[in-house]
């Protein structure tokens, strides 16, 4: 009787563990995302920068010029954060569902093994 209740929580356990593994596959995806988003779009920002400001006529003001608005060319940065921010809070999302759900499998688990024990002692 012992061993079947012990067989049933270890298997419960098992059950559990491939369901946490198979629920948190995205977690490392979205961290990278979240880790080079930003830097990604800063790169694209100096990019911008290097082809944007050799247009300017040097007689100019920067205000002056007819080649657009030189903030055209924080949009890419605004971007690469909004990215990064987003996937760090799917990141959160993801981990705390995780959290609730573990705890719940370990009430099931010990409620599964007192069922079984009050079911077996009748």
């Amino acid at each position: 009787m012992r061993y079947s209740i012990e067989s049933a929580s270890l298997a419960s356990e098992r059950v559990a563990r491939v369901l946490h593994r198979q629920m948190g596959r995205g977690r490392a995806s979205l961290t990278a995302i979240a880790s080079t988003a930003a830097f990604v779009g800063i790169l694209a920002t100096s990019m911008d920068i290097i082809i944007y400001f050799p247009r300017i006529p040097l007689r100019r003001s920067l205000l002056d010029c007819s080649y657009g608005d030189p903030s055209e060319v924080m949009v890419t940065t605004a971007l690469g954060l909004l990215v990064a921010i987003v996937a760090l809070w799917c990141r959160w999302y993801l981990c705390r569902k995780l959290e609730m759900f573990d705890a719940e499998m370990r009430a099931a688990t010990l409620e599964l093994a007192n069922f079984l024990s009050l079911w077996h002692r009748d």
